[in-house]
């Protein structure tokens, strides 16, 4: 599926968490603001790992509604909300995978099209082990850093759309994505020293 869905316009950080505040208070129209501004970010999320459109959009309603069962739980941080979401998603995504009612569905990673047909299961092994220890290295940059790879790669958010979450504009986004990259390279050159066999 190559269809991506259309996103709202950008909330700032704050009235995002502001909502999500409304909600626990029992706001049911902020949660259907929070709704409304995030099930695009949670269903191009899964679009881009799951070929079948009604099992996506079953699992986005499903996300929405562990989201507002536990919306209490919920506690302002350093990332947008939609990281939460996106969370919620991920673990019911890796739960419909491991279901044997579905393991005859195609399950497929991030698509790039100058590698399609061509991944091994190897390759998408390694793939997926080098993103995992990409993400657990992000956790060593600083707080901004952190949250701008979160917001421009984990959520997608384009430049524009990280800049207005984060409260910079968008030159100071790119040198803090370029800054928090050059870093998290380091970190990984550092690991692959400390892991060579001498």
């Amino acid at each position: 599926m190559t269809a991506t869905m259309r996103e709202p316009e950008a909330l700032s950080g704050d009235a995002a968490w502001e909502l999500v505040e409304d909600a626990q208070r029992g706001d049911t129209v902020a949660f259907g603001r929070l709704y409304e501004r995030y099930r695009h970010l949670v269903g191009n999320f899964l679009c881009a790992r799951i070929t079948d459109f009604s099992t996506v959009e079953d699992l986005v309603h499903e996300t929405f509604a562990r989201a507002l069962h536990s919306i209490a739980t919920v506690r302002r941080g350093s990332n947008d909300p939609g990281a939460w979401f996106v969370t919620i998603a991920r673990h019911l995504l890796l739960d419909h995978v491991k279901s044997a009612r579905h393991r005859r569905e195609v399950v497929t990673g991030d698509f790039d099209p100058n590698r399609c047909g061509t991944d091994t299961l190897e390759d998408r092994v390694l793939d997926r082990l080098m993103a995992d220890r990409l993400w657990s290295r992000a956790g060593d940059l600083s707080d901004d850093q952190h949250r701008c790879l979160v917001l421009r790669f984990a959520l997608g958010l384009s430049v524009e759309q990280t800049a207005a979450r984060m409260g910079r504009d968008g030159p100071a986004v790119r040198a803090l994505q370029y800054r928090a990259v050059r870093r998290l390279g380091a970190l990984l050159k550092a690991d692959s020293w400390e892991h060579t066999p001498a």
